[in-house]
């Protein structure tokens, strides 16, 4: 008996299956179509979860705050219809590890710093990492170089910015530590 790998994606919902395989060719082989289905799920899922940020900062009438994952939601469904139609991966790629890595990290200075922000800029660890798992090792060097300059820097300015933080409740700062670390630790 030859045992095969089971296709996971075939148990998705039909409509699900249509959406993780806009960027596909006939022509790719079955990891460039895995790697390219697994992106836009990413994609997809990330933006999702930014309605969070979007609704409870707008809640709390954070409206700059509230509009960076607003932007990064536009800026990633932008992104995601560019592939559907041109399919090049290496764009669309660039693009969503680009966002990750920056919108978090303004997101972090938009709230006064570290603390009042959740360490939102964690968020920003799924660029290198995402670098990692769909171009390799190699190419994720660069993603981690910016990763760790940005927390450079934001350490450098967070007392700075700190001292003019907009008013969260700390239930909030501490619900969204905790969705921080388990989002990127999910993701």
């Amino acid at each position: 008996m030859e045992l095969r790998p089971r296709r996971t994606i075939g148990r998705f919902p039909g409509w699900l299956q249509r959406l993780v395989a806009i960027g596909s060719l006939p022509s790719d082989s079955d990891e460039t179509r895995l790697q390219k289905s697994v992106l836009v799920l990413s994609a997809v899922t990330m933006a999702g979860l930014a309605s969070i940020w979007v609704v409870t900062y707008a809640a709390l009438g954070l409206w700059g705050s509230a509009a960076i994952p607003f932007v990064y939601q536009a800026a990633s469904a932008a992104s995601l219809a560019g592939f559907a139609r041109t399919r090049r991966l290496v764009l669309f790629r660039r693009s969503q590890l680009l966002m990750s890595l920056v919108f978090p990290f303004l997101l972090q200075l938009s709230l006064g710093g570290f603390e009042n922000g959740s360490a939102v800029c964690l968020w920003g660890l799924t660029s290198p990492l995402g670098a990692l798992l769909f171009a390799g090792a190699r190419q994720s060097i660069p993603w981690f170089a910016g990763f760790a300059a940005l927390v450079g820097v934001s350490a450098a300015v967070d007392s700075a910015i700190a001292a003019s933080a907009p008013d969260v409740p700390q239930g909030v700062v501490i619900a969204f530590f905790a969705l921080n670390l388990l989002g990127v630790g999910g993701t």
